[in-house]
């Protein structure tokens, strides 16, 4: 009982501490904001360094901290005086010389390819994220990625509220989130997928997504402890949270294999992703007519030139015959792939 109350205190602690903060950069960002959209006198400038560089009190869990936005290094140690709440508070510079804020609660494990965002408390209007599945943040004097479960949050806190009648706390959307982060995003999710996923979202690739995410997770995920934490609230995540029925037929079945039946799947996983790739190398390069003389383009050649900019590359050819085919083939081919891993049916496309 005193544990919970004890934890409940530093919750509490964390919120106002916290929240002191993102009123001081939501002031910040209001004042940027203006000056960005409709232009500002000298005054307004004024205040927007007043802003960045005013000092204001942050109580943490020990200490009373003074912090400006432009002094890093108050910030730091006021982001480390707030127990067990692990938060990360990135800066980046726009295109306009302004600086944009990104804060987020994360979850660190240094025994992962990846630690986790479970939070996002607060984040700049145009602080840019190139991949909303994968963050960069400075840890350890370096950049490195983080996989940003942060989006998934507030449908976590719905669902968990359906199946606990109402009675849901933070802490239990933290530890479904960690969870299915540490256990199946860790694997199912890498960087290297980034043309296939951009690919996916561009060209209605749904299928094929589902069945890269398969084979990573058979490949790279630790069969044994997946079947440990597969519970109901486990899997309802890939159902109302994040529907993924690939994911979700594996996990539900890894409770009816034996032995032999889990060291099959990572071998027979090794088998179909070259075949994959083969498949989703000759979508690759379907050629599409591209530019004033509509020269027939390889579908490739626009995906890598154009990769940050796909939605231009879609007005123009997604209503592209040849494009459609190949679309319609590689979402079969995905099918099948996901069909044979699982060795089960599934509904029809």
């Amino acid at each position: 009982m005193q544990s919970c109350l004890m934890q409940r205190s530093e919750r509490s602690q964390f919120n106002t501490s916290i929240d002191r903060l993102v009123k001081q950069l939501s002031r910040y960002d209001q004042l940027r904001m203006q000056v960005e959209e409709r232009g500002g006198k000298l005054n307004l400038l004024t205040e927007i360094i007043n802003a960045l560089n005013e000092s204001f009190l942050i109580q943490g869990l020990n200490n009373s901290h003074k912090v400006a936005l432009t002094d890093q290094e108050s910030l730091r140690s006021m982001l480390l005086d707030l127990g067990e709440f692990d938060c990360c508070l990135q800066v980046r510079k726009l295109n306009t010389g302004m600086p944009a804020y990104y804060l987020c609660y994360v979850d660190m494990d240094s025994r992962s390819t990846y630690s986790l965002i479970l939070e996002d408390l607060y984040r700049s209007f145009k602080y840019p994220f190139f991949n909303k599945r994968f963050v960069k943040i400075m840890h350890q004097g370096h950049e490195v990625y983080f996989l940003r479960l942060s989006m998934f949050r507030q449908d976590t806190f719905s669902m968990l509220g359906k199946l606990n009648k109402g009675n849901v706390k933070a802490e239990d959307v933290d530890k479904l989130l960690s969870k299915v982060g540490h256990n199946v995003f860790q694997a199912a999710w890498h960087e290297d997928q980034s043309v296939a996923m951009t690919a996916s979202s561009h060209f209605g690739l749904t299928w094929f997504s589902r069945a890269v995410e398969l084979l990573y997770l058979c490949l790279s995920g630790e069969i044994c402890q997946l079947r440990r934490i597969v519970d109901r609230k486990v899997l309802q995540f890939f159902v109302h949270v994040y529907p993924q029925p690939a994911i979700f037929n594996f996990l539900n079945a890894l409770g009816q294999l034996d032995g032999e039946g889990i060291a099959r799947l990572p071998k027979k996983a090794l088998e179909l992703y070259p075949r994959l790739l083969c498949d989703f190398d000759v979508f690759l390069r379907t050629e599409v007519p591209w530019g004033r003389r509509k020269a027939a383009t390889p579908l490739f050649k626009l995906l890598f030139a154009n990769f940050w900019r796909m939605e231009m590359i879609c007005r123009e050819i997604g209503e592209n015959k040849e494009l459609r085919q190949a679309s319609q083939l590689l979402e079969r081919q995905s099918w099948e792939v996901i069909k044979e891993l699982l060795m089960r049916r599934h509904p029809a496309m």
